[in-house]
């Protein structure tokens, strides 16, 4: 289940900001040639975000696999930044969103799997 909110949030959080957030990517700025073909704003990195969510809400479960996922995130987001297709804002940014959905997503988890918890962390 929270994979299938890490891949349904990429899409829903990175369409988000690329509408309210205009920013071209690198070729179009610098007049290059890209490795991998890309259209679009470029913030957030999309990739970046599914990573970063991944990571985290496998983090929750096993910190040992979810450092290892975070450094693959950290893999995905300069490859995206080496092919020119992302600025190292995006991905930054896009790490940022992709912990914070991450982050989200194992709160809903719980309150899903256990809706009376939170009256349990009322009470103290």
């Amino acid at each position: 289940m929270a994979v299938a909110f890490a891949f349904i949030s990429r899409y829903a959080v990175t369409a988000l900001f690329k509408w309210l957030y205009f920013h071209p990517r690198p070729p179009e700025v610098l007049g290059i040639y890209p490795w991998v073909i890309e259209s679009g704003n470029s913030f957030p990195s999309g990739h970046t975000i599914f990573a970063f969510t991944l990571a985290t809400i496998v983090y929750k479960k096993n910190r040992k696999l979810g450092a290892v996922f975070y450094i693959l995130g950290a893999i995905i987001g300069f490859a995206r930044i080496f092919v020119g297709v992302h600025w190292p804002s995006d991905v930054l940014g896009g790490a940022i969103l992709g912990i914070l959905v991450g982050l989200l997503a194992n709160w809903l988890y719980k309150k899903i799997r256990d809706p009376d918890s939170w009256l349990v962390e009322l009470a103290g």
